[in-house]
């Protein structure tokens, strides 16, 4: 099992700190009417600490770091609710593009990328919200060396804002062979609508491409598996982001538990909060296991089937109870606007639908241990 060095430990601290002091909940707040992030704040991010960079191979114009530091960082900017495009245009879109791209394609790319000069949105789910991968009704035609892609995306993590598009296509003959592309967002031929969501600190998008010029990267017909393994690591990546969100909801009810009081005493001495309380901690403890679990498994270059899949199942879970609890343990006051704990019952509930719901986690990793029907 992972144990972090002392760096990935000063990273932590690091990004705390960059969240708390730039990125904290009163300023996020101005954000979730327009669905946007602030751009500042994501260009410091980018020039003063390298977070677009970190896992992006050193010969790119990259750190060079890997799966670890990611979930490190995403743990904390869970925690902090952050909702600009770092886990959708490094965790999702830059992650696909390492996976599937060529060198001489990534020199193209990727520098713009990793210096957040540039962001990139993944468009795989369709009408349908299937995340599976396994096929497409987009579809694609050659057009000299490019090619047309047309087709209806939806759930795409920050579309309305990204520059790029990395799109899943199929050949209209067989929607099981999927292919990559990247389509510049500015294109006439791409229309992206932003979507009501329950969770305003996550913005999703529809995109429509009316016959948009792509550039395909990586093998033709060869994505499918590129995009299972791209989807498994965002997955144990999203699960750090819940697990930080949910330690972060553990902490908010602990401390309001030990101040506030009533018939004289603080609502933490009772029995009834301390076992709520209790519960939450021995479900973030569990979380944390399955995270690191499935990143010792990442790192070894093992199959992400199963841990993937158990680890976002779980962190989804406990982060939903953990938000509950939050609010619950802060009475009247965490029903109300004016309180942070309902912004973490929202990301709760709204992430747990990102990337598949928990119960088509579980059946994936049924599948994976042969205990299907």
């Amino acid at each position: 099992m992972i144990n972090f060095t002392a760096e990935q430990e000063e990273l932590a601290q690091l990004v705390r700190r960059f969240v708390a002091e730039r990125a904290p909940l009163s300023h996020l707040r101005q954000f979730l009417d327009d669905g946007g992030h602030d751009t500042t704040i994501w260009q410091q991010m980018s020039k003063e600490l390298g977070l677009p960079a970190l896992a992006v191979p050193e010969e790119h114009g990259g750190m060079g770091y890997g799966p670890v530091e990611l979930a490190v960082v995403l743990e904390q900017l869970g925690a902090g609710l952050y909702n600009g495009p770092f886990f959708s245009s490094v965790c999702l879109a830059t992650s696909a593009l390492l996976l599937a791209m060529t060198r001489d394609e990534l020199d193209d790319i990727l520098p713009q990328l990793a210096s957040g000069e540039q962001t990139a949105a993944l468009a795989h789910a369709e009408p349908d919200g299937n995340w599976d991968g396994a096929t497409a009704t987009t579809t694609w035609r050659p057009d000299g060396e490019r090619a047309r892609v047309s087709g209806t995306k939806t759930l795409v993590v920050d579309g309305a804002t990204a520059d790029l598009i990395v799109v899943t296509a199929a050949r209209p003959d067989d929607p099981s062979a999927l292919s990559l592309f990247v389509i510049s967002a500015d294109d006439d031929e791409v229309q992206r609508r932003r979507l009501p969501t329950f969770d305003a600190t996550r913005a999703l998008a529809a995109i429509e491409l009316k016959d948009a010029p792509g550039r395909l990267v990586g093998e033709e017909d060869k994505a499918g598996p590129v995009l299972r393994r791209a989807l498994q690591q965002a997955a144990v990546l999203l699960a750090a982001e819940q697990l930080g969100g949910a330690q972060r909801c553990l902490d908010m009810a602990v401390a309001y538990a030990g101040t506030r009081e009533q018939f004289g005493r603080a609502i933490g001495s009772f029995q009834a909060v301390k076992h709520r309380l209790a519960d939450t901690l021995l479900d973030v403890e569990t979380a944390r296991s399955a995270v690191l679990l499935a990143l010792t498994s990442w790192v070894a270059g093992e199959d992400l089937g199963e841990v993937s899949s158990l680890a976002r199942a779980h962190c989804s879970e406990v982060f939903a109870r953990a938000a509950s609890t939050n609010v619950q343990v802060h009475g009247g006051i965490g029903f109300t606007w004016e309180h942070d704990a309902h912004l973490f019952l929202k990301r709760a509930k709204g992430s747990e639908a990102l990337l598949g719901s928990p119960s088509a986690h579980r059946e994936l990793l049924a599948a994976a241990l042969g205990l299907g029907a």
